[in-house]
């Protein structure tokens, strides 16, 4: 059984942030477009948010939400990235055999300096028929490992108990 799922959460950062691990090489070297309804853009500390419908794409990667936030690092480049939404929401193929990955939650961030990626508030990553559900799940690209939280966020920001993750793998159908 392949799982390939939460790998994929790594292609968050791969429009983004020209990497080409777990997408599709041609994406990387597509153009960036950004849309939405206000942007306020501060160059002396190197942040850029984008208010109002975001719409994110380079290639096959698409990142919407209700306020995009990029944060940028010393030498211009992208330390930090959050979507943020009612859900945010990501997708992108991850190589020309795989099918689209999408991936939901109330924010989506992507970490560079620690390279990891969090997605938080009714999380959720489909491919193909394959879901996982979680109240907050962190994916480390560098390590290739996974946590995922049940429960639901409560107002104070902690997760409560007695919420589970919830995962369905189907099959894969064998080849006659």
């Amino acid at each position: 059984m392949r799982i390939k799922p939460l790998i994929a959460l790594a292609i968050f950062a791969v429009g983004t942030y020209n990497t080409t691990a777990y997408a599709l090489p041609s994406d990387s070297q597509q153009p960036i477009h950004i849309q939405a309804d206000k942007a306020d853009l501060d160059n002396n500390k190197g942040v850029l948010v984008y208010r109002g419908n975001v719409i994110i794409t380079q290639g096959t990667m698409k990142v919407m939400g209700h306020t995009v936030t990029i944060v940028r690092n010393k030498d211009g480049g992208v330390d930090v990235m959050t979507s943020q939404g009612s859900p945010a929401y990501f997708e992108q193929i991850p190589s020309a055999n795989e099918p689209m990955i999408k991936a939901y939650g109330s924010m989506i961030q992507y970490q560079t300096a620690n390279k990891k990626i969090v997605l938080e508030g009714n999380a959720k990553v489909i491919q193909k028929n394959n879901t996982f559900n979680g109240s907050r799940m962190v994916y480390d690209t560098e390590k290739g490992t996974i946590s995922a939280v049940g429960g639901t966020k409560t107002t104070t920001g902690s997760t409560s108990k007695g919420g589970r993750i919830n995962m369905v793998l189907e099959p894969e159908k064998k080849k006659q």
